[in-house]
């Protein structure tokens, strides 16, 4: 039976702001509005997909009051190397 390892990412703007439970992206707002610094979310898709990982589920998700955009959870998994 095939055995399964998943990651969660957390993504706003097109950044990655979390992987797991690893804060790799923050969210800034200041004068010139709402900013988001970190990985881009294609790019580590691509580098993800390139170690075997798939998207199997995305969700919005909204955490912050003050920041009116939505996050999105993206769920991806993978074969757990034998």
């Amino acid at each position: 039976m095939a055995k399964w390892e998943y990651m969660v990412w957390q993504v706003c703007r097109g950044t990655v702001l979390a992987v797991d439970d690893r804060v790799v992206g923050h969210i800034v707002a200041g004068f010139m509005g709402i900013q988001s610094e970190g990985p881009a979310f294609r790019e580590l898709l691509s580098q993800a997909g390139d170690q075997g990982w798939e998207v199997v589920g995305m969700s919005p998700y909204h955490t912050e009051p003050d920041i009116p955009d939505i996050q999105i959870i993206v769920l991806l998994k993978r074969l757990k190397p034998s």
